[in-house]
């Protein structure tokens, strides 16, 4: 069963909270966390991450925070996920010793685990925040 970290749990809200604002609005870090009742320390850390992943941009200063870096219909829940908690391939590991990966003698697992990943993948880049957000 894949289960989203709260790491992507809480960029998703955070990111929902920037489609309820008006388009171009710095926001603090500390507003969204007040208004989400996410720990702020937490949050600083993933900002980060989206920052490096181009999701978000920081603005300096007295007044400074976050803007998005793009369109919320440009960012999809997958550039999120994968952002915060790595590709989705990683969230399955084959156990069995007759299993050889690095030699492309791939076991039955894995070809039907890929499949779903792949469909998975399909899936979630075909959503954006913005549709999120407004459902």
């Amino acid at each position: 069963m894949l289960r989203l970290s709260r790491g992507v749990e809480y960029a998703m809200r955070g990111l929902i909270y920037f489609v309820s604002q008006p388009e171009e609005r710095v926001i603090p870090l500390s507003e969204i966390s007040e208004s989400e009742c996410i720990p702020k320390s937490f949050l600083v850390k993933i900002f980060q991450v989206l920052l490096k992943r181009g999701i978000v941009k920081s603005v300096r200063g007295l007044d400074g925070g976050f803007i998005l870096a793009k369109s919320p219909r440009n960012i999809n829940l997958l550039d999120i996920i994968e952002g915060i908690d790595g590709p989705l391939s990683a969230f399955y590991d084959c156990h069995r010793d007759s299993c050889k990966k690095e030699d492309n003698e791939i076991c039955p697992i894995h070809n039907a685990y890929k499949e779903g990943i792949d469909k998975l993948s399909d899936v979630l880049r075909n959503h954006s925040i913005e549709e999120i957000a407004r459902t």
